[in-house]
């Protein structure tokens, strides 16, 4: 495989890089289950582990996610523009991975759109929303490896500690972390003293 040209060098490959490797489960791929989740792990992902990755050195502060403190935590739109585009390109999917928090569903009314809203507001409808989980489709799995066999080994496995620390903890879990640890994150926080309780 030729990675000579190849550089980890765009904010989308941290979301690339993100899905493919292993958590918990040890296998790649691991599906990262929420917005609201994906948006967290990308920020821990700024604040506590691209120190810890030389390879990703080419991704300066002018190209990296940019966060600001919003109702839930750090937030940046970004992120979901960065999830539709690798949507498009066939490299990411979302599915439907499970009933929506309140966290995931104030976050996600920011940027679905308008029939989506009415249904989810509407009485009318019974069927609730649910929360999307996102993995690499399998053309996203080939060219996010093309990407992982640039990290060291060393990168690689600090990669998949973070994403087993951070990916299967309770959402109320993760948000109540990222308050404690990065509490200007939290300033417009609509649920910071309930996440204490």
């Amino acid at each position: 495989m030729n990675t000579a040209s190849l550089k980890i060098d765009n904010r989308k490959d941290v979301l690339l890089l993100l899905l493919l490797s292993p958590g918990r489960s040890e296998t790649k791929n691991e599906t990262i289950s929420g917005r609201t989740r994906f948006m967290k792990l990308v920020y821990l992902f700024y604040k506590e582990l691209i120190s810890k990755l030389p390879s990703f050195e080419d991704i300066g502060t002018n190209s990296q996610h940019e966060f600001k403190p919003y109702h839930f935590g750090p937030f940046s739109k970004d992120i979901f523009d960065d999830i539709q585009f690798l949507e498009n390109a066939d490299l990411v999917k979302e599915e439907a991975g499970g009933d929506l928090s309140m966290a995931e569903l104030a976050e996600s009314r920011l940027f679905l759109d308008e029939v989506l809203l009415e249904r989810i507001e509407t009485e009318e409808s019974n069927e609730p929303y649910v929360e999307p989980a996102f993995r690499l489709s399998e053309s996203g799995v080939t060219f996010a490896e093309r990407l992982y066999v640039l990290l060291k080994p060393q990168e690689r496995s600090a990669l998949q500690q973070f994403k087993a620390r951070y990916n299967n903890l309770p959402l109320s879990t993760l948000l109540r972390y990222v308050y404690a640890a990065y509490p200007e994150s939290a300033v417009e926080s609509r649920i910071r003293d309930l996440a204490w309780k």
